[in-house]
């Protein structure tokens, strides 16, 4: 049976988006009903080209997941069959709101060195886990489309269809043949896995994200992998990798755990910016002591803090308004209060000279009385749209139909968008000063609209981060 978005099955799950399918399988993005969450559910059926090992590693997954129990792998939920009209077994887990590394490459993004040696130290640290198990956990299928990677730099392993129990002292899984050429190393398409398969498996995909080319393109017709000697590594880092691809298992490191601290100590021999954390500290030009004098830009970073938040249904960006209570000084408050106050003032003036005539002497003088009335008025003016501008607090929600936005001035909404994903491109922070962006949808006719008033540089960025990781995730 083919499955639709919008059916609900077992009485629970509304199906929303397909993640993906292969004969007899269906994967689909769901929500749960009852916890108001959304959760990934994988069906196998019993039907068509269905096989024997296609139900031993469906049974497989299911009790693997339930072993285990690690933030960064997809959380057992349910599971459950339905009988018509034909046999199907359902998986229920946890849905991880992350794109994929694959996603990344889809779209041709580039990651610094030091990032993808951040992505292999979390993998390992998964590994070092799960090959502790008794018996070990294999995972079997470790490829860019399986690690995930969230706003906050988390990684995560996901797709245990694969996995298989070591066979340690009598125990474990019957030996099944799966894998992905090109991340999948000779030994175990003959059915003999073991830790360094998995390792094979990251240092194939370390080499995707290193090089911009699937592995693939640097295996010879032995079905070895050459790395690439014109990567811009350190001569360390280069034996590491040879040491996670060899063709002979031998040759390889035994476990998660040598290889972890191997690329530890290869990192540390290495140029810093290749050992360098992702989630590096504030850069000393951005902080100041207490007794340090104020910067001439410090005004533009007094105000409240800008507010994102991404779940499974949708994505809230509050833009809050650049003046508030708090980023108000005395001194701005009472140059504020000056400049308001000069129309209150010079309009009567200039309106009592004007009535009076000439014959009032330099009360009634014509120029005068229009300067009066012109050097009041026009700050004022100004000064109200510049308020009205740094007033306004902007609300962004993209959805699974699309992204809007309404511009809120105090408690009144004054102008609202609506935009299909379909239409945008992209959205852009445009520079508008050496401080200041401008937030723009782009369109597929690229033309563009301002979706709120001009923002920090490093709110913009971060904004666009937002929607492009959240569109990355739903497949927008």
């Amino acid at each position: 049976m083919t499955w639709t978005a919008g059916q609900q099955i077992h009485h629970r799950y509304e199906l929303r988006r397909r993640l993906g399918d292969r004969p007899g399988h269906q994967v689909w993005l769901a929500t749960d009903q009852q916890q108001q969450r959304a959760v990934v559910i994988k069906i196998l059926a019993f039907a068509g080209q269905i096989q024997w090992d296609d139900v031993k590693l469906f049974e497989r997954e299911i009790d693997i997941l339930k072993q285990l129990n690690h933030p960064q792998i997809p959380a057992f939920l349910d599971t459950f069959t339905l009988e018509a009209p034909v046999f199907q077994w359902c998986l229920v887990e946890g849905y991880i709101h992350a794109p994929s590394l694959q996603a990344f490459l889809n779209r041709h993004k580039q990651f610094a060195d030091h990032q993808i040696w951040e992505i292999a130290i979390q993998i390992l640290q998964i590994l070092e886990i799960i090959h502790a198990s008794s018996p070990p956990i294999l995972h079997r299928d470790i490829k860019p489309s399986n690690i995930l990677i969230d706003a906050q730099k988390k990684v995560y392993l996901i797709d245990f269809g694969s996995a298989q129990r070591g066979r340690q002292g009598g125990s474990g899984d019957p030996p099944t043949q799966v894998g992905s050429y090109g991340y999948t190393p000779l030994e175990q398409f003959s059915g003999q896995s073991c830790p360094a398969s998995d390792l094979y498996g990251l240092g194939t995909t370390l080499i995707h994200l290193l090089s911009g080319q699937p592995p693939t393109a640097w295996m010879g017709a032995d079905f070895r992998i050459q790395v690439p000697a014109a990567l811009p590594l350190s001569a360390p880092l280069l034996r590491w990798l040879r040491g996670m691809t060899a063709i002979q298992v031998s040759d390889r490191y035994p476990t998660a755990h040598q290889a972890h601290m191997a690329l530890q100590q290869a990192l540390s021999n290495s140029v810093p910016a290749s050992s360098s954390s992702w989630s590096a500290a504030p850069d000393a030009s951005t902080l100041s002591s207490p007794g340090s004098p104020r910067s001439a830009n410090a005004d533009l970073d007094r105000q409240p803090e800008l507010q994102i938040i991404a779940t499974d249904l949708d994505l809230k960006v509050e833009v809050p308004s650049r003046w508030s209570a708090q980023s108000v000084s005395r001194h701005d408050l009472g140059l504020l209060t000056l400049l308001a106050l000069l129309p209150v003032v010079g309009l009567p003036l200039s309106l009592i000279g004007l009535q009076a005539g000439p014959g009032a002497g330099i009360l009634g003088s014509l120029g005068l009385n229009l300067l009066v009335l012109l050097g009041s008025c026009v700050p004022g003016l100004l000064l109200g749209n510049s308020m009205v501008q740094n007033l306004i607090r902007t609300s962004l929600r993209g959805t699974l139909e699309g992204l809007g936005v309404e511009w809120h001035l105090g408690p009144w909404l004054i102008r609202r968008w609506q935009w299909p994903w379909s239409t945008i491109k992209a959205v852009q922070a445009v520079p508008q000063t050496r401080h200041r962006v401008q937030l723009m949808a782009i369109d597929v006719n690229l033309q563009s609209t301002p979706l709120a008033p001009t923002l920090s540089a490093k709110d913009g960025d971060s904004i666009c981060q937002a929607i492009e990781q959240w569109r990355l995730r739903q497949g927008r």
